[in-house]
């Protein structure tokens, strides 16, 4: 039977979490104004949209774009025309996942900013992801300590 000591486990974890590392995020891209991409609008179906595996961003003060830290979807009524929007993106900044009354592009709406940190997180009506490396972690910690 195989030993595993404690410089092996810690090995095993750094080894995991280097396979786990993403490099760039990947998010689901599409607008809809009033229907009009019916598929980019909830229920969501990603088959017909565009996913950027690499979504990039340009930020305030800096030349090019860079790697986006965050999904995004963007979902409002705008307040003068009750026109519907639905945008999914990337972002650099996280939109604290709230609802009510917010400006975008010069405009008043009335809906929900929502932000996540995992690939593809912007595909539901509620932001949700559950890492396959966490899942991997768990399930070789399990192995070890079984074998041991």
């Amino acid at each position: 039977m195989i030993a595993f000591t404690s410089p092996f486990i810690a090995l095993l974890c750094v080894l995991l979490s280097d396979l786990c590392r993403v490099n760039s995020l990947g998010c689901f891209t599409c607008t809809s104004l009033n229907g009009s991409n019916p598929y980019c609008r909830d229920p969501f179906n990603p088959v017909h949209v565009n996913y950027e595996t690499k979504c990039k961003q340009g930020m305030d003060g800096r030349v090019g774009t860079f790697p986006a830290k965050y999904c995004t979807k963007i979902k409002g009524v705008r307040v003068d025309t009750q026109s519907e929007m639905l945008v999914r993106s990337c972002g650099m900044e996280s939109m604290l996942n709230t609802c009510g009354m917010f400006r975008f592009k010069e405009h008043d709406y009335h809906g929900c900013l929502m932000s996540c940190k995992a690939n593809a997180c912007n595909e539901a009506s509620v932001l949700r992801h559950v890492s396959s490396c966490i899942f991997v972690f768990i399930l070789s910690v399990f192995v070890l300590y079984t074998n041991s």
